[in-house]
Parts: C-alpha cells; sequence; structure tokens
C-alpha cells in the first residue's frame, strides 16, 4: 500500500468515490440501452477496444484515488471484476454481444493503470521521505 500527499485530501477522494461509482452506474444503463451500441461512432475496427481500455482505466485511477492507502490488489480485483459482470451482462442482451478480446482489454487497461499509478505513488514516496 502506497500513500501520497494527493491522497490526504479527503475531497479528492470523496469526489473520486463517487465520480467512479457516476462511471460505473452510467456505463451499466448505457450498456443496458438497445441504441447505445449502434449511436457509438467507429472510424476504424476494433475502435471498441479503445474505448474499452479508456474506460476502466479511468476507473481504476477513480477508484485508486478514492482509497486513503491504495492497494493496487483490490483496485484491480474490483474493476477487473467489473468487466467480468459487464460482459456477462452482454452476453444476456440480445441486441449486445459479449466478447472475450473486450474483457481482456479491460485487464489490461486496469493492469497498465495499477502499475503506472503504483509506480507515481512510490516515486511520489520516496521524493517526500527526504524533505
Amino acid at each position: 500500500m502506497y500513500s501520497s500527499p494527493l491522497l490526504k485530501h479527503s475531497g479528492l477522494r470523496c469526489l473520486s468515490g463517487l465520480v467512479f461509482v457516476a462511471l460505473v452506474g452510467a456505463v451499466a444503463v448505457l450498456g443496458s440501452l438497445p441504441s447505445a451500441a449502434a449511436e457509438v461512432p467507429s472510424p476504424f475496427s476494433n475502435f471498441d477496444k479503445i474505448l474499452h481500455f479508456t474506460a476502466f482505466a479511468v476507473a481504476a485511477t477513480l477508484l485508486w484515488l478514492s482509497q486513503r492507502r491504495p492497494s493496487a490488489a483490490i483496485v484491480w480485483c474490483v474493476v477487473a471484476g467489473l468487466g467480468v459482470l459487464d460482459e456477462a451482462h452482454q452476453y444476456f442482451l440480445p441486441f449486445r454481444s459479449s466478447d472475450i478480446w473486450d474483457l481482456l482489454t479491460d485487464f489490461a487497461a486496469v493492469g497498465v493503470t495499477v502499475l503506472v499509478l503504483r509506480k507515481l505513488a512510490q516515486r511520489r514516496s520516496a521524493d517526500c521521505s527526504f524533505d
């Protein structure tokens, strides 16, 4: 677990947590609408993977920032678990399709994000210890 001066501000942690919950809710609601998939413009094939990567990287960052002492394992398990739930949900919707590549993209996004945040937290922690 890591701590940084940025995470000591309870207002930022609270706001990050609220935005995380709102993002998860928005993905769940919008993903349930029949017109949602058709309305997303796709300038090239596999564009949805970029959307998946971005959404899950943002979710991981928000969850990380919402914790006083972030745990990489907790962030990965929660956000990757949301990816599993999202794909399972899509499997049961007739107008959506579940895709293992979407799930793997979600996992990769969370993994890369957690590694970067962990490295940044370690660096900030080391910088703060010399002050």
